[in-house]
């Protein structure tokens, strides 16, 4: 029963796309522009997005992206001497849609795929996709979606998003850097596979930097989180991770004392990138994200002002990654000089590549490495705190 146990380890990728939806610009986003009308040779593009329904915004903004790029990349030539032109191919957050949709586009004849967005759609097209195509899926970050469960890395498929190993290393590293704690406690449910898969890379990497790490876990369906708090306090933590979701955080957070409260540095997920999150209650909390308006740096700012000349609106998440993912594979075609996927893939995986979100490497499990940004809360507002590479 693969296909029964893919989707119950997708659950663990949720995370990801809770913490994308409040960035989306929902109300009065411009429509994206037609495809542009091209001469000569072209390379056509499959878009593996939704189109309807609830999460037709998130497409809109994922295509804003795509499109953002390709045009850029017409208008000084095009790849390899060819324009780019784009197909959309519907595809809803399930995993039938995801593997019939890549499926199409591959009988289309199409060599490169961008999408799906959503986990559960990119595990789906993920089995399909062998190497007479290449599948960049921008923001779903489950492990099978790259490496099969044979634990092969499939040859021709990446994801955009950096996961979890590098999430929770870089939250250690946060914290024995940038806030200067050796002495660290998380507080997870080893059932809930999103924070289990976060609290990981966070212990080891915190432990093989010198720091200590009580671990408190509790069962499911916990709501009085008083006694593991007061552990905590007890082994002289002055961290708190919580690898939770906001409305967990919540209560776990409510049930401090004011004392103990400001006793710990409080760091979360990037689950916490939600209007669920209650900034009153995590005041002075960290949490990090996938990328950030916040960030001052030049040219991330020329390129926020350049989304928001085109589409009125400001750009988010899901728009930067696309963005980000289009011109991968544009640098990769370019620098493998072959539109073979397996050569373009190659070129993935031994270059870097410029993007808005930061340089972005990638590793042997064809995921991301890249800058994760920290933000922090003060007086209900969200600053950016600190964007940290790994060593």
């Amino acid at each position: 029963m693969l296909f029964t146990t893919l989707l119950k380890l997708s659950q663990i990728t949720t995370g990801i796309l809770i913490a994308l939806v409040f960035l989306i610009q929902c109300n009065s986003a411009s429509p994206p522009p037609l495809p542009a009308t091209v001469s000569g040779p072209q390379l056509p593009i499959a878009l593996l997005i939704p189109t309807g329904g609830e999460l037709a915004s998130m497409g809109r903004t994922v295509q804003n992206g795509f499109v953002l790029a390709f045009d850029e990349i017409n208008e000084t030539g095009g790849i390899a001497g060819r324009s780019i032109s784009w197909q959309i191919y519907p595809t809803e957050c399930t995993f039938d849609s995801g593997q019939l949709a890549a499926q199409q586009a591959m009988q289309d004849e199409h060599t490169f795929l961008l999408g799906p967005i959503c986990t559960e759609a990119a595990l789906g097209a993920a089995t399909v996709v062998n190497e007479a195509a290449l599948m960049i899926a921008p923001t779903a970050i489950h492990p099978r979606i790259t490496v099969d469960a044979q634990g092969q890395v499939r040859p021709t498929v990446f994801t955009g998003s950096y996961g979890y190993p590098l999430q929770g290393q870089a939250v250690a590293h946060f914290a024995g850097t940038h806030l200067d704690v050796r002495q660290a406690a998380v507080l997870y449910s080893p059932t809930d596979a999103y924070a289990s898969a976060l609290a990981a890379p966070f212990i080891d990497q915190f432990r093989t930097d010198g720091g200590h790490v009580t671990e408190l876990t509790y069962p499911p369906g916990t709501t009085d989180f008083s006694s593991l708090l007061s552990s905590a306090k007890d082994s002289e933590a002055e961290l708190l991770y919580l690898p939770v979701d906001a409305n967990t955080a919540n209560q776990m957070v409510s049930q401090l004392s004011e004392i103990d409260r400001a006793h710990f540095h409080i760091v979360g997920s990037d689950a916490w990138a939600t209007d669920e999150l209650d900034r009153n209650i995590m005041e002075g909390s960290f949490f990090p994200v996938h990328y950030t308006q916040r960030d001052p740096h030049p040219s991330l700012q020329a390129w926020a002002e350049k989304y928001k000349s085109v589409y009125a609106v400001e750009p988010d998440t899901l728009a930067a990654l696309a963005y980000d993912t289009a011109h991968i594979l544009a640098s990769a075609i370019e620098q493998a000089d072959s539109l073979n996927p397996k050569d373009v893939a190659k070129a993935i995986e031994q270059n870097t590549f410029d993007g808005v979100t930061g340089p972005i490497a990638f590793g042997s499990q064809h995921t991301p490495i890249k800058p994760v940004p920290f933000l922090q809360i003060r007086e209900q507002t969200l600053y950016n705190e600190a964007t940290l590479s790994l060593p």
